[in-house]
């Protein structure tokens, strides 16, 4: 009977050593280009930041605030220069994303984003409002993302939000093309 068990134990005895010191090597390489990656990123983050210094300061929302017209929750993806999905706009605190409440008044669009000061695109500067599949690096389907291309400082921007819904996106780009038409009705919120 213990010829049996003998076999069995032995190849579990007799196992070679671990290389602990070939893993920990491996782990501090790999340790060490994540953290080059992500330097490189970040330094090409304020890079970006820095070419685009001049954008001017965001409009303010005017106080007293707008009466709102409609309103659209999402989650704000970001701005990129209008036309290119792919050059997001860093300046401003613009190219971060955050959660958002987009209010549509007489005087514009208001963007309040979570922890960020809201601004205001005027209407006046507000080119189009439009649905698309996504912005700022981000494909999240057909009709999901609420784009506003609005001009400011001598730029066109695209701002994208992704709406709730793509008929509510829907709605609220009919909304904007109304009050750019001059048809908005005003209701409190």
């Amino acid at each position: 009977m213990s010829g049996l068990v003998l076999p069995v134990v032995l190849p579990l005895v007799e196992r070679p050593p671990t290389r602990w010191a070939d893993h920990l090597v491996a782990t501090a390489v790999m340790l060490a280009v994540l953290v080059a990656i992500y330097l490189l990123m970040w330094r090409g983050w304020r890079r970006r930041a820095a070419r685009q210094a001049d954008l001017p300061p965001l409009p303010p929302v005017p106080d007293p605030p707008p009466r709102i017209v409609e309103i659209l929750d999402g989650v704000y993806l970001g701005t990129t220069s209008a036309g290119d999905w792919l050059d997001r706009i860093v300046a401003r605190r613009l190219g971060e994303r955050a959660n958002a409440r987009l209010g549509l008044s007489a005087a514009g669009v208001v963007v309040d984003r979570d922890g960020r000061d809201p601004f205001l695109v005027p209407l006046a500067a507000l080119c189009a409002a439009r649905l698309d599949r996504g912005i700022a690096n981000t494909v999240v389907g057909a009709g999901a993302v609420v784009v506003l291309t609005w001009e400011h400082g001598g730029r066109l921007l695209d701002t994208g939000v992704r709406g709730p819904s793509p008929e509510a996106n829907a709605r609220w780009v009919a909304a904007v093309d109304a009050a750019r038409a001059g048809r908005a009705g005003e209701r409190t919120p």
